[in-house]
């Protein structure tokens, strides 16, 4: 064996390559309607993109080699983006003040009671509470 690092699909992201920033200007503090109508408007443009890349994946003609390449790239920014997204989503939910967003599509929770033996609670000389529960 060569070696032990696995050579896979290394596609350029934040993750893997440097990103600089060079401050040009003092910071300023922006408030929550500016960062949420930033959050939205970004979040809008992203969505189209990938609206208009599923579209044209659909559309165009599968059978052809380039276009099987092309499906492959989109469908790659598709995974790339829609994670990103989400995870927009969550932080705008944040800004807002609302609790995070739960899945309703799974299948609701059955809760099941059963009758409750009978207890008895008894005081102790020092104030302490004493709970007898009775056997099943």
């Amino acid at each position: 064996m060569k070696g032990s690092r696995r050579t896979g699909n290394n596609t350029a992201t934040t993750l893997n390559t440097p990103v600089v920033i060079h401050a040009t200007q003092l910071p300023q503090h922006v408030s929550t309607d500016e960062v949420l109508q930033f959050l939205e408007s970004f979040i809008d443009e992203k969505e189209n993109i990938i609206d208009s890349t599923t579209m044209n994946t659909i559309s165009g003609n599968a059978a052809d080699a380039d276009a099987a390449a092309v499906a492959n790239t989109s469908l790659n920014i598709d995974t790339n983006l829609s994670s990103s997204i989400s995870q927009l989503k969550r932080i705008q939910r944040d800004f807002k003040g609302l609790p995070p967003a739960q899945d309703f599509s799974a299948a609701p929770i059955q809760v099941s009671t059963t009758e409750k033996k009978e207890t008895s609670i008894g005081v102790s000389a020092t104030g302490g509470k004493k709970t007898t529960f009775a056997d099943e």
